[in-house]
């Protein structure tokens, strides 16, 4: 009988841990999979890997049951074991088997906490893949994959194929890295510290990193041809571990990343966004019962909202491409649509879904009788005072629940 997590409620304040088996045939990947308090867990590290195509396609047990995982976990899993008995931590966690996947509410209540999850791991396991020229197959037989390696593995070697692998173009992994307490990154057997990646970084673009930080993030050919370098930055030691952004600046610096739910566009970000702004969103995210429209007309009300507040001088239009993009929207229609719903909404009045989706249904019955309201002038000229100390308002309260919370949870 397979493994499954039905019957296994995970709490808010839980999380699922893998402790590995280890036993004479490495082959075989075996896991005691428990739940843990979080305020209790033993010393875990945060897997960040890319989750790839196609579907599940390999066995490891999980409390002695089978469980199927993708190639690319199975690898990351099988050299995470080859090196647990000298690292650091004792149990790993790995979203794919940690979170039930089959469940909605799960799935929504861990990401709300998936910031937490990275932050308090004794380190995070960056999964860059093979080594360049090692093979990977399978047997016609039921037998695990097999990989055969180049040896030796010398990082400095590879660095020109390293900073541009699929892991650094992903919107999941940019909070992963970069909120970890300390980072190891793996490419096979070989692994070094983020520190001494950067110092690779360095050699590979003849830049120092830190000290042209500025000039790196104004995006140049050097910029261009490192996937890498946002993330090495991101961990500037003048910034980290406080990387808080707004959500709108994070959209636009990542706007090339990808995500196979554009959902997760938003979701993925929750973690690097200031507190106050935060608190605003989590009234709707992360909730994987939302549309993906649904979800970008929040967004966008938040960016118009936020923008408005502080006086932003880059007005949100159709044409913003680098905002859209990180929304994963394209096509001038559909972004006119969106913006224009987000603009009919009272975002900060608004206080969850329910209503949200009750003045979504007023957006849609006034386009169905062909009402057609100029909603941007009337954004602009509506009583900049009373809206902005209505904005102000809400958002110094919900700044001091956020701040509660933090202080004493």
């Amino acid at each position: 009988m397979a493994f499954n997590h039905e019957g296994q409620t995970l709490n808010s304040n839980q999380l699922r841990l893998l402790r590995p088996i280890f036993n004479a045939n490495k082959r075989v990947l075996a896991f005691q999979i428990s739940q843990i308090l979080r305020d209790s867990a033993p010393l875990y590290t945060a897997v960040s890997y890319t989750w790839g195509e196609g579907q599940p396609s390999e066995v490891i047990l999980l409390n002695g049951k089978p469980f199927h995982v993708s190639v690319t976990l199975w690898s990351c899993l099988y050299y995470l074991c080859l090196s647990a008995q000298t690292s650091r931590w004792t149990h790993l966690w790995v979203d794919a088997i940690c979170i039930n996947q089959n469940s909605i509410p799960e799935k929504s209540a861990q990401v709300r906490f998936m910031d937490e999850t990275y932050r308090k791991a004794a380190c995070v396991s960056v999964w860059l893949g093979l080594a360049p020229g090692a093979e990977q197959y399978r047997s016609t037989t039921s037998e695990p994959i097999k990989t055969f390696d180049v040896e030796p593995f010398e990082w400095m070697d590879h660095m020109s194929d390293l900073v541009n692998r699929p892991y650094w173009t992903r919107f999941w992994v940019i909070q992963e890295f970069l909120l970890g307490k300390d980072v190891d990154i793996y490419c096979s057997g070989s692994q070094v510290n983020w520190i001494d990646f950067k110092d690779f970084v360095e050699y590979e673009t003849n830049s120092d990193v830190f000290g042209d930080a500025d000039r790196l993030r104004a995006g140049n050919a050097i910029a261009d041809s490192c996937a890498a370098l946002p993330f090495v930055l991101g961990r500037h030691p003048d910034k980290h571990p406080e990387v808080f952004r707004p959500l709108h600046e994070l959209l636009v610096e990542y706007h090339r990343s990808k995500a196979k739910d554009p959902r997760d566009r938003v979701f993925a970000l929750l973690g690097l966004i200031p507190h106050e702004e935060r608190a605003l969103l989590q009234r709707f995210f992360p909730d994987y019962s939302l549309s993906e429209e649904h979800m970008a007309i929040i967004a966008l009300a938040h960016v118009l909202c936020f923008d408005f507040m502080n006086g932003s001088e880059r007005p949100v239009t159709v044409d913003s491409d680098e905002l859209f993009r990180g929304l994963g929207i394209e096509q001038s229609v559909l972004r006119r649509r969106l913006l224009k719903s987000a603009k009919y909404i009272d975002y900060i009045g608004c206080d969850g879904i329910p209503m949200f989706l009750a003045q979504m249904e007023q957006v849609d019955f006034n386009e169905n009788i062909g009402m057609d309201r100029d909603l941007e002038a009337e954004y602009s000229t509506t009583s900049s005072t009373t809206r902005h100390t209505m904005v102000m308002l809400i958002v110094t309260l919900f700044g001091i629940g956020a701040w509660i919370y933090w202080r004493f949870r």
